[in-house]
C-alpha cells in the first residue's frame, strides 16, 4: 500500500493528537460536596460501573481513530495488488497486440483484433508524464511504433488504429525476442501486455526466456467467450491433369465446436458450380469429401472450395491452381526392326493401360539407330530397351539431353547395350556410368532367378513400395540379365541376392540416368506380370525432380517464385486478389524473366497476357488458426521460466490503472471512520443510560 499524497502526512499528522490535547484541558479538579446519603449512595453505585469509569478513556481512542482514519483518507492511500507500482514510478509500457488470423472472429459486433486495439488506448490512457511506450503488432512478423520506447502518444494511437485485419499466425517468441534487448533501470518498470485471444497453435510454444527478469508480465483476455468455427483447411488433387483427364479433388473440413454440423460444402471451378456435397461432421473433428472433376481444356484453371460464411468469414474459402497440359509425349528408344518387340509392347502399355489411350502418358517408338536431337527436343524423359546400336552422334545427343534436365530410364536388355553405353560414356566424359556390365547370363531353372532384397526405400523412384508394399517388390524374378559391377559414380537403388546392382542412378548436369539390370520382356522376367508394373513406371516419371514441382497452392508468408516470358511481364504486372499490383523482384534472363513475392493475402494471385490467364497462384490461410480454442489461461502465469511477476487478465473491462499504480481505497477509509463516529455516539448513549438520576425532595 502506498499513498498519492504522503506530504500532506507532516502537515496534519499532527491533528491526531487533537483529541488528547482536548481531553486534558477539559479535566476538572475535584471538589468535595456534600449530598443526602441516599443521593451519595446511587451516585456511587454508578460510578462503580466498569463503563463509567473507562468513558473518558474509551471517547478518547474512538476519536483519535477517527482523526487518524479521516487523515489517511485524505493522503488517498492506494492497495499495490500482482505487482503494481508505487504511483510516483517512472513505466516502461509495452503493448503486444495479436495481430494472427484468429483474431478476426467477431463476437458480439466486434472482432477480437477490434477490442484488443481499444484495451490498448485503455492502456495507454494510464501514461503519465516521464512514462514510455510501444505498440507491437505480431503475426507472422513483428511491427512495432517505434524502434525503442517513446512518449510520443499520437503516434501510438495512430499505430494502433491502423492495424489491418491479419492473416497468419502469431509467433510470440519473435516479439519475445525484440522485447529482450529493451533497456530497464533501476528507477523504472517495466510493463508487458499481451492483448491476445490466446488460441492454442500460437502459445502452445511461446518462449518467455529472453524477457527482462524484472519485467512485469500481463495477460489480457480479449477473445470471445463462445468461439464456434467451422473452415476449410485443406485440399487434395489426385489423378493426370490433362486434357480430356479425370481428376478427384478431395476437400478436408473442420468443426470447431462442441456439437455436430452438417456442412454444405461447394466446389466452383474458373468461378462457376462444379459440385456440392453435404456432409455430416462430428464435434471437434475434420471430414472428408470429393468431387470427381473433368478438365475440358489446356491452361490455368481456379478452383475454389467454400462454406456457407460464419463469424470468421475468411477461412470458408479453399484456392487452388490447376495447370492442364497436353498429354506429356515420352520416348521409346528401341529396335523398330524386331517383330516380336514384346518387352517394348508391355512398356508402351505399362505406361498408358486406359481404354483408348486415355491416360495423361503419350509414348512414342523411335529407333534408337534412327534417334535424332530433333526426337530430344519435344520430351522431357526417356525409355530404353531392347534397342539397336547407337552412333556416337546419338550418344552425343543422350548426353546433351541429360545435361539439360531429361530423365532417361535404361533397360539393359538387348546385345547393344554394353556398345550403347560406352558411347554414352564417352559422351558424358566427366565421369563414369554407373554400372560396367559383363557377360549376359540366363537362367536354365526358375529357381535360381534372381531376386531383389534390399534397396533405397527412401528414393522418390522407390514411393510406390514404402512400408508393408515393400513385400510386392520381392515377387520380381529376374531370369536372364547381365552380370553387372558399380562403378565408383551414381548410387544403387535395388540390390540382387547375389550382392550385384539391380538398378543404379546417377546424375549428369540438370538430369537424372537409371539403369535397370531387368527387363520388361517376359522371356526375360516375370515384371510385366506384376501388377505393380503400370503404377511404378507412372510413378517413376512424375518422379523426376519432383521436388522441383509447383504446389496447387501455398500458404499466406510464404515466398512465391517463378518463371515466365519477358514480353508477358513487360506488358502486364502480377495483381493481387485485390487487383493491386503486386511489388515483386524481377529478373531478366533472356526471353525469360523470374519473378518472386511474398504473398501476404489469401486468394488468388494473377498475370494475365493478351486477355489470357498466363500465370496463377493460389494463396490460403494457414489451416491451424481455424482451431479458435484457447489454451489453459490459468498455466501462463505458471510458464514464466523467471521469477517475475504475471497477471492473468480475464476480463476486458479491468481498470488498467488499478492494475498499472494500484486500487484507491480512500473510500474504506472513510467507512471506518464513519463508523467510529457511529461507535462514538453509541457510546454516548450507552454512558448516558448509566449516568445517576437525581430525584429532588420536598
Amino acid at each position: 500500500m502506498s499513498f498519492l499524497q504522503p506530504v500532506l502526512f507532516v502537515i496534519i499528522g499532527p491533528l491526531i493528537a487533537l483529541p488528547l490535547i482536548i481531553h486534558l484541558l477539559s479535566r476538572k479538579t475535584s471538589k468535595q460536596l456534600f449530598f443526602p446519603s441516599v443521593k451519595h449512595l446511587k451516585v456511587s453505585m454508578t460510578r462503580s460501573a466498569a463503563i463509567y469509569r473507562w468513558r473518558h478513556w474509551l471517547l478518547l481512542l474512538l476519536r483519535t481513530l477517527l482523526l487518524t482514519l479521516l487523515l489517511l483518507a485524505f493522503l488517498l492511500p492506494r492497495l499495490h495488488q500482482n505487482g503494481a507500482i508505487a504511483n510516483k514510478a517512472n513505466r516502461i509500457v509495452m503493448i503486444v497486440i495479436d495481430n494472427s488470423l484468429s483474431m478476426e472472429y467477431s463476437s458480439g459486433g466486434k472482432r477480437s483484433r477490434e477490442r484488443a486495439s481499444d484495451e490498448a488506448e485503455r492502456i495507454i490512457n494510464t501514461l503519465q508524464g516521464g512514462d514510455l511506450v510501444n505498440i507491437y503488432s505480431i503475426g507472422n512478423e513483428v511491427a512495432s511504433a517505434f524502434n525503442q520506447p517513446g512518449s510520443d502518444i499520437t503516434l501510438a494511437r495512430k499505430f494502433i488504429r491502423s492495424l489491418e485485419p491479419g492473416v497468419t499466425q502469431a509467433d510470440f517468441s519473435k516479439v519475445n525476442r525484440q522485447l529482450g534487448g529493451i533497456k530497464v533501470s533501476d528507477t523504472t518498470t517495466t510493463e508487458i501486455y499481451y492483448l491476445s485471444d490466446f488460441q492454442r497453435s500460437d502459445w502452445a510454444n511461446v518462449d518467455f526466456r529472453p524477457l527482462p527478469t524484472s519485467a512485469r508480465t500481463l495477460f489480457v483476455d480479449v477473445g470471445a467467450t463462445k468461439r464456434a468455427n467451422h473452415a476449410v483447411t485443406d485440399l487434395k488433387i489426385s489423378g493426370e491433369t490433362v486434357i480430356g483427364g479425370l481428376i478427384t479433388v478431395e476437400a478436408e473440413v473442420a468443426n470447431y465446436s462442441d456439437t455436430a454440423r452438417e456442412e454444405l460444402v461447394t466446389l466452383l471451378m474458373d468461378g462457376r458450380p462444379a459440385g456440392a456435397k453435404t456432409i455430416y461432421i462430428a464435434p471437434n473433428s475434420t471430414a472428408r469429401t470429393t468431387f470427381p472433376l473433368a478438365l475440358p481444356e489446356k491452361g490455368k484453371h481456379l478452383l475454389e472450395t467454400q462454406l456457407a460464411e460464419d463469424a470468421l468469414p475468411s477461412d470458408d474459402h479453399f484456392y487452388a491452381v490447376l495447370d492442364v497440359k497436353e498429354k506429356e509425349e515420352v520416348l521409346i528408344v528401341t529396335d523398330t526392326s524386331d517383330t516380336t518387340r514384346a518387352g517394348t509392347n508391355y512398356l508402351e502399355a505399362a505406361l498408358n493401360p486406359f481404354f483408348g489411350a486415355a491416360g495423361g502418358i503419350k509414348p512414342r517408338r523411335v529407333d534408337a539407330s534412327k534417334l535424332t536431337q530433333s526426337d530430344l527436343a519435344s520430351v522431357t524423359k526417356l525409355f530404353i530397351t531392347n534397342a539397336s546400336q547407337i552412333d556416337q552422334v546419338a550418344a552425343n545427343h543422350l548426353a546433351d539431353f541429360l545435361f539439360s534436365g531429361g530423365g532417361i530410364i535404361w533397360y539393359l536388355d538387348s546385345t547393344q547395350d554394353p556398345i550403347n553405353l560406352a558411347q554414352v560414356n564417352t559422351a558424358i566424359g566427366t565421369t563414369e556410368v554407373a554400372l560396367q556390365l559383363g557377360d549376359w547370363q540366363e537362367t536354365e531353372q526358375l529357381n535360381a532367378a534372381q531376386q531383389v532384397i534390399s534397396g533405397d526405400f527412401s528414393s522418390p523412384f522407390l514411393q510406390l513400395f514404402a512400408g508393408t508394399r515393400r513385400q510386392d517388390l520381392s515377387r520380381l524374378e529376374v531370369y536372364d540379365n547381365y552380370t553387372a559391377a558399380r562403378n565408383n559414380s551414381g548410387d544403387a537403388l535395388l540390390v540382387f541376392s547375389d550382392g550385384s546392382p539391380a538398378m543404379t542412378i546417377q546424375e549428369h548436369g540438370l538430369g537424372q540416368l537409371l539403369l535397370l539390370n531387368f527387363s520388361p520382356n517376359p522371356t526375360f522376367s516375370n515384371l510385366a506380370n506384376q501388377r505393380f508394373f503400370p503404377v511404378w513406371m507412372q510413378s517413376i516419371i512424375e518422379a523426376f525432380h519432383s521436388n522441383t514441382q509447383r504446389p496447387a497452392f501455398y500458404n499466406v508468408g510464404e515466398r512465391v517464385s517463378t518463371e515466365v516470358w519477358r514480353s508477358d511481364i513487360k506488358a502486364s504486372n502480377f495483381h493481387d486478389p485485390k487487383g493491386e499490383v503486386v511489388k515483386a523482384d524481377i529478373e531478366i534472363m533472356g526471353t525469360r524473366a523470374s519473378v518472386a513475392f511474398v504473398a501476404k493475402a489469401p486468394g488468388v494471385y494473377h498475370l494475365s497476357s493478351q486477355g489470357q490467364l498466363a500465370e496463377a497462384f493460389a494463396v490460403n490461410l494457414p489451416p491451424e488458426e481455424a482451431d479458435l480454442r484457447p489454451i489453459d489461461l490459468e498455466s501462463l502465469p505458471e510458464r514464466q521460466d523467471a521469477p517475475r511477476q504475471a497477471t492473468l487478465i480475464h476480463s476486458a473491462d479491468s481498470n488498467f490503472e488499478h492494475t498499472a499504480r494500484g486500487k484507491p481505497i480512500f473510500h474504506w477509509f472513510i467507512a471506518a471512520a464513519l463508523f467510529c463516529a457511529i461507535a462514538e455516539l453509541g457510546l454516548q448513549m450507552l454512558i448516558r443510560r448509566h449516568s445517576p438520576k437525581v430525584i429532588p425532595t420536598e
